[in-house]
């Protein structure tokens, strides 16, 4: 074999390792919606890093996964996590004011108000209070931070480790 032909023979595996390589970790997805609006506009798009066995998924994290949307069929979205497994969340709602209270495996608070609009500094007394409670096992509670407009973990509860697909790395 000549050295020429060697040599494009071995550009052209290194080639395919690469693409090969890319492809089984990066994923490219297109944003629809704007329910990620703070992070994310129409159009853009965003690269991930897919779901393996080192990839670890932690609060903060933007995250790609699928769903079941009212058809039955798969739905992928993007949104943020905020609560992680061995976290515990409670949805806090009183007339319309409506909170988001994560309790962290260390027992640290953080509370998060989701109607803007609204002057809900505390709880009123007296008042009628739902409150829903998730303990989070192998399971992750995501918002999107278009809270009027989000359909998330609010909607459709905590999701599964299984479906999750990937963290986001950056946006375009």
């Amino acid at each position: 074999m000549k050295k020429n032909n060697r040599n494009l023979l071995i550009l052209t595996l290194i080639a395919v390792a690469v693409t090969l390589l890319f492809n089984s970790l990066i994923a490219v997805y297109k944003i629809k919606g704007n329910s990620m609006s703070d992070y994310f506009t129409e159009g853009q798009y965003v690269f991930c890093l897919k779901k393996n066995f080192l990839l670890n998924f932690h609060t903060g994290n933007k995250i790609v996964f699928k769903v079941l949307d009212s058809n039955g069929k798969n739905q992928m979205l993007i949104k943020e996590t905020i609560g992680v497994p061995g976290d515990i969340i409670k949805e806090i709602r009183q007339d319309s004011c409506y909170w988001i209270q994560i309790i962290g495996k260390n027992g640290q608070k953080k509370t998060i108000a989701l109607d803007k609009n609204q002057p809900c500094g505390t709880i009123l007394p007296n008042w009628p209070i739902q409150i829903v409670e998730y303990s989070l096992d192998k399971e992750y509670f995501v918002l999107g931070s278009n809270h009027e407009k989000s359909v998330d973990s609010r909607s459709f509860g905590p999701i599964k480790q299984a479906s999750l697909l990937a963290k986001v790395l950056f946006s375009y």
